[in-house]
């Protein structure tokens, strides 16, 4: 029997005004594109078909997903006398063009990324400000959206690069299927040419800009590898997107790491209104299958003041756990009210209203709407994933299910409470910082009884190449630390902040030609709001 959409024929007298997809969708439209899924190792074989289809293309191999291109414009009832009869067809929907969930700012003159301090992107930057493409445990964020600017100066060194495809040689050197994909891939054309527009470049500098290089903005990961994918406007085109996101990190786990791509998230700011997971479930199926290989998907909702589990919308419905939907908040830390809710599937909030990030031409402008809010929550996943976590970095290709499970649940957990995001999963508003905290569980912490200090070694002296002094530490305070350096006479000759590791003991490293100390004892002083420790010092000329 054909399982179709939301299964509304046994209850079709009753249910006819709910099955109706309102303006997005409705039975007695007519669309020139559809998606067909067949069940596995079946493919279309209706000869019939052939003068009827200007193209057949499988879009994903996973799922044996295939996308119709009719000549003409065909309903519902159409595709049922051509398709339903078909062995090995399983589902077919309407290849939809979605709707991008941006809104357009009234005010472009933002002073500063008020966002940052509200979800406390300085204390986890403290941590981490995530992890370079030249390490060999990278992490990489894949990004879906219209397009992005390459050239830009904030974005260009941080967009990951596929070092087992060459450029422009026409072959395709890693053998997935597209050729010259050396820096994402356009995947309405099937080509390495994007285009540059706004929104995807907007979206990408909220993630990963380049951070303290003097120039722009802060991205959430100042050292990040995103990987791009262009050209996603409908509903085929995301799942094809998915399917080219999948098989880099599969890859990645069959290796042992030596190839693909270590993505542990996938953002996408786009969606449809008033449409439930029984309406598209391969497309709702597609978040389970990148789960599986452990990445999350991140997605914005509505920007309606909707309540998404009465009115329907994806693909923020879909019961996925490797999904996270994310609503709108403002600088006031209150939920934007145009900007959808739901008790389960929504699952927290994020800043998202004027923005300012990256745009095309080497400028900056700001980006309002969930399609800002969702890239913070990406990029937070960045940051964590590049804790130092060796139990967590195991998990990445001995359990991947379980990796993308702990870091949800650590987002989920780590929110600041809001109340007029008491309709959410979570119930609150992203907070970095917090979630790392939630990852000391997994992670393990210092081993700690009161604040130590070892200094090592206990005389330098003068030498080339210069000599460093160490100095070793263990606390139990997560608040800012002071390091300063005193002579017998009380007078300070150096002095600096820092934070200590979450979970493991600390150490710093100080150049002794920096700071030119003379001949004689000094004392070493680390303080925090409940210890201080000190430890004699002796350089020797």
């Amino acid at each position: 029997m054909l399982l179709y959409f939301r299964m509304c024929q046994s209850f079709k007298i009753l249910l006819s005004a709910i099955c109706l997809f309102s303006a997005s969708y409705g039975h007695s439209q007519s669309f020139d594109s559809w998606l067909v899924r067949y069940a596995t190792s079946q493919s279309p074989n209706n000869k019939s078909l052939d003068n009827a289809i200007v193209s057949r293309n499988l879009i994903s191999k996973h799922l044996n997903i295939f996308e119709f291109k009719f000549s003409e414009f065909k309903k519902e009832t159409d595709i049922e006398k051509i398709i339903g009869s078909e062995p090995g067809v399983i589902s077919y929907m309407p290849n939809l063009k979605l709707q991008t969930r941006n809104r357009v700012p009234d005010d472009f003159f933002v002073e500063d990324q008020w966002s940052l301090d509200i979800i406390s992107a300085g204390k986890a930057w403290q941590q981490t400000t995530g992890r370079p493409d030249s390490d060999k445990n990278n992490v990489v964020i894949a990004i879906l959206d219209d397009g992005y600017d390459l050239q830009h100066e904030d974005l260009r060194d941080n967009y990951w690069v596929n070092d087992q495809e060459i450029p422009d040689d026409g072959i395709d050197n890693d053998g997935n299927g597209f050729i010259d994909d050396n820096m994402g891939i356009n995947i309405q054309t099937d080509s390495p040419n994007h285009a540059g527009v706004k929104h995807g470049t907007q979206v990408s500098g909220i993630i990963g800009a380049k951070g303290n290089n003097g120039i722009g903005i802060a991205g959430l990961n100042w050292d990040s590898s995103l990987l791009i994918v262009s050209g996603v406007s409908n509903i085929g085109e995301v799942i094809k997107s998915m399917e080219y996101v999948y098989e880099f990190k599969l890859r990645y786990i069959q290796s042992g790491g030596k190839s693909g791509a270590n993505i542990v998230a996938c953002n996408f700011s786009g969606g449809l209104k008033y449409l439930f997971p029984e309406d598209f479930p391969d497309w709702c199926e597609a978040y389970e299958l990148l789960g599986t290989v452990g990445i999350l998907s991140v997605i914005a909702v509505a920007n309606e003041d909707i309540d998404v589990e009465v009115e329907g919308d994806l693909p923020t419905l879909c019961e996925s756990e490797f999904l996270i939907a994310v609503t709108n908040t403002n600088q006031f830390d209150k939920k934007v009210i145009q900007s959808a809710y739901g008790d389960h599937s929504v699952d927290l909030g994020a800043p998202g209203e004027k923005i300012i990030s990256s745009s095309i031409g080497n400028d900056y402008e700001t980006i309002s709407g969930t399609s800002a809010s969702a890239p913070h929550v990406t990029g937070a996943i960045g940051l964590l994933a590049s804790l130092p976590c060796p139990v967590l970095s195991s998990l990445t290709i001995d359990n991947p299910m379980e990796y993308a499970r702990v870091i949800k649940s650590s987002l989920i957990n780590g929110v600041d409470l809001i109340p007029e995001l008491s309709q959410t999963l979570s119930g609150g508003r992203l907070n970095i910082f917090k979630s790392m905290l939630q990852l000391r569980s997994v992670c393990g912490s210092p081993d700690i009884e009161n604040l130590k200090l070892q200094v090592t070694p206990n005389f330098i002296a003068e030498q080339s190449p210069p000599a460093y002094i160490s100095l070793t530490y263990q606390s139990d305070v997560i608040d800012s630390h002071t390091l300063s350096i005193y002579d017998m006479s009380g007078k300070l000759w150096y002095e600096e902040s820092f934070a200590p590791p979450l979970f493991e003991n600390g150490s710093l490293v100080i150049d002794y030609n920096s700071i030119r100390l003379s001949a004689g004892n000094y004392v070493f002083q680390i303080s925090n709001p409940k210890a201080q420790y000190s430890a004699l010092f002796q350089v020797i000329r």
